[in-house]
């Protein structure tokens, strides 16, 4: 998903999102530490989603504050 995909999405869909990610975040990390998973690149991947999601909403808080 990229950053003009996750503009339109509403704010409840990008909190959704949001907790979906990190859920999968923590199953991830214990697929790691159990040594089941081995496609490390899926981490990677999560964690820049969650990255985009979050950039995304922090411009909209600086957007309705007027600070942007």
């Amino acid at each position: 998903m990229n950053a003009h995909e996750i503009r339109a999405l509403s704010h409840q869909e990008i909190q959704a999102k949001l907790s979906e990610l990190y859920r999968k975040k923590a199953a991830l990390v214990l697929l790691k530490k159990t040594g089941q998973e081995k496609n490390t690149a899926v981490f990677n991947a999560v964690r820049r989603a969650i990255a985009r999601l979050l950039t995304v909403q922090k411009e909209r808080q600086l957007t309705e504050k007027g600070s942007v």
